[in-house]
């Protein structure tokens, strides 16, 4: 069996048996890749899909004034989408539903920062696997972009406080 984390590996309860691995997960290195042509913004970005414990609301009720964000993910039936638009209507905030990989890449070039606020409690649920890996982190660190995240799931593996992201 392979995992993609060792909190992926810890969570299916295969910490001890001989035939788990962890592989952990990769990144096209072309495709997500630094382009000095692309000029940064003063806006963060987060992306992922639209979910309570993805922990978008928390990050949207942190922003300060002075920066931007631009939030990409697929739109979904839950009713999450909405509700982030409500508390995002008096900030500089734009939603993006249905980037190309082309458009997704040249978000990361761009961005300030990448930032996934992932969660295990919200107001209404607990959520006891919000991240297997965090593939978005691995990706926007391949096009030089400055990551933050929670300490949450598998984004210790990935992130090292304070070494390459916060």
């Amino acid at each position: 069996h392979l995992h993609i984390s060792e909190y992926s590996r810890h969570v299916s309860r295969h910490d001890t048996v001989p035939w788990a691995r962890v592989i952990l997960g990769g990144v096209d290195t072309v495709k997500f890749s630094p382009d000095v042509s692309v000029a940064r913004t003063s806006r963060a970005l987060f992306v992922g899909r639209l979910l309570p414990h993805k922990g978008v609301a928390n990050l949207i009720a942190a922003l300060p004034d002075t920066i931007g964000l631009d939030i990409v993910g697929p739109l979904n039936a839950t009713g999450e989408v909405e509700r982030l638009r409500a508390k995002a209507a008096d900030k500089a905030i734009a939603f993006h539903h249905d980037l190309g990989d082309a458009a997704l890449v040249d978000k990361y070039r761009q961005a300030l920062c990448l930032i996934l606020p992932s969660v295990y409690h919200t107001a209404d649920a607990h959520t006891a696997v919000p991240e297997l890996l965090g593939q978005t982190l691995l990706e926007a660190m391949s096009c030089a972009t400055p990551v933050i995240c929670t300490r949450v799931a598998s984004m210790p593996e990935i992130v090292a406080d304070g070494v390459n992201g916060f």
